[in-house]
């Protein structure tokens, strides 16, 4: 028998995941790369590596696609600007990219050893990925999996531990004065009524003492898009390897842990996110990147460690 439930008004059933966050279906190892494929990086850093690199990386991925029967338009679009920058590569001099990094990085030219640092941080994205399956790096490394894999068991327990520490007392304090501040918004019990309406949304989650804000052209979709889609594997750390300071996405929270909403119906969308989310404490804020319609920047990270 299909388990079934109706949550804010609107009824869903379960196919893979439970209806509440649960570590042994949090991380699921897989080497899919969800984010830009390798070959994608290189094209638009490629002043930052050596030529050397270039032309023999660029050279092989060329007579890949040339051996293949059928191009997506993706590959089509990477192989015309591969061809490109790699024209370009063979007339760069030897040491162009020393140059370049040394601009970046505001560094003296003679500082050799600082140079290789950074120019060492573009090429250890090679261990990364698997280029036996995939020369364009569309999938991880074993190794790196593996990592990822510790990584992200160690962030969840983390999580965990912090928003035990909260005090739920002072979170719902701070609900009620961001309520009291912005009478806008109000709470919502039946998200049929938020159908096709655009606003402001936030998801209370009491049993983790945290909020999540977010802007939407129709608020009862990307509210139940949070609750029924699965975070990558690849990106359940945000930024990669920031195991002490990351938090958990809020699509790593499943229906049942979200258990109050309440929306601001406008059309003036994206606007105001970035104001309502500083109106909460950082620690009981679960959106991990500054809000609004413009460039998009990780939120300021703490230690996951220490409650302040």
């Amino acid at each position: 028998m299909i388990q079934k439930i109706k949550h804010f008004g609107m009824e869903f059933q379960r196919r893979k995941y439970d209806f509440k966050l649960v570590e042994n279906e949090y991380c699921l190892p897989n080497n899919k790369v969800s984010l830009p494929f390798f070959v994608e990086m290189v094209l638009l850093d490629y002043e930052k590596y050596p030529k050397i690199f270039l032309l023999n990386y660029l050279t092989a991925l060329l007579k890949f696609y040339d051996n293949c029967d059928k191009l997506s338009s993706k590959q089509k679009r990477i192989q015309t600007n591969a061809k490109k920058i790699l024209e370009k590569a063979k007339k760069f001099r030897n040491d162009r990219h020393e140059k370049i990094l040394c601009h970046i990085y505001k560094l003296n030219k003679k500082d050799k050893e600082k140079i290789k640092l950074y120019e060492s941080k573009y090429l250890k994205r090679l261990n990364n990925y698997d280029f036996e399956e995939s020369i364009e790096g569309r999938l991880y490394s074993k190794d790196w999996c593996r990592i990822q894999e510790s990584e992200v068991k160690e962030n969840y327990k983390l999580n965990m531990q912090y928003f035990s520490s909260l005090n739920k007392k002072e979170f719902d304090e701070e609900i009620d004065k961001f309520l009291k501040n912005n009478k806008e918004f109000e709470e919502i019990f039946d998200l049929n009524n938020a159908m096709f309406k655009s606003g402001y949304y936030i998801m209370v989650l009491d049993e983790y003492k945290q909020i999540y804000v977010g802007t939407t052209d129709n608020i009862a979709k990307r509210i139940c898009s949070h609750w029924q889609s699965k975070k990558e594997f690849d990106r359940l750390i945000f930024p990669w390897h920031a195991v002490t300071t990351s938090k958990l996405s809020i699509d790593s929270f499943r229906h049942l842990d979200t258990t109050r909403i309440y929306a601001y119906f406008t059309k003036d969308i994206y606007s105001l996110e970035e104001e309502y989310i500083s109106s909460f404490l950082p620690k009981f804020v679960l959106n991990r990147c500054t809000g609004g319609n413009l460039i998009v920047f990780p939120r300021k990270q703490y230690d996951l460690r220490e409650n302040k």
